[in-house]
């Protein structure tokens, strides 16, 4: 007798319409304390074209701001979308709309969990990165 994970996911498996989505996405994205709210909902309707639905839930990031030392927090919506691989175009798409939530919405840094991997993305060079990535594409 496996796990309980095991034996739940075998169960679900033998079920015919359940399905099985081998990966899972959580951006991270601040709503400015709700001045950028509409750049937040932007990038919801973009992920949820790309994998197909999310969940969206309120949390509260903190961290420690490096000029006063202090713990500051703020308001983030989760945006978790569960999927399969996503092609490169779908991959260079969500990428598109990480830079332009991050820009518009003038973030410092972008939180992303994928993969098991979880990433903070500074604005600056994902930006740098981003364009340059745009041109050689061109």
């Amino acid at each position: 007798m496996g796990s309980v994970e095991d034996e739940l996911s075998a169960f679900l498996e033998r079920i015919s319409g359940v399905t099985c989505f081998r990966e899972r996405t959580k951006i991270y994205a601040p709503t400015c304390r709700g001045r950028c709210i509409s750049e937040v909902r932007k990038l919801i309707e973009k992920v949820n074209m790309l994998t197909g639905g999310s969940t969206v839930y309120d949390a509260e990031g903190s961290w420690i701001d490096p000029e006063t030392g202090r713990v500051e927090t703020e308001p983030v919506k989760v945006i978790e979308a569960a999927h399969y691989c996503l092609s490169r175009e779908q991959a260079e798409k969500l990428v598109e709309a990480l830079s332009e939530y991050a820009r518009e919405a003038k973030q410092t840094a972008i939180a992303i969990y994928s993969g098991n991997q979880f990433y903070i993305a500074e604005t600056p060079k994902l930006l740098k990165i981003y364009e340059e990535r745009k041109i050689e594409m061109l």
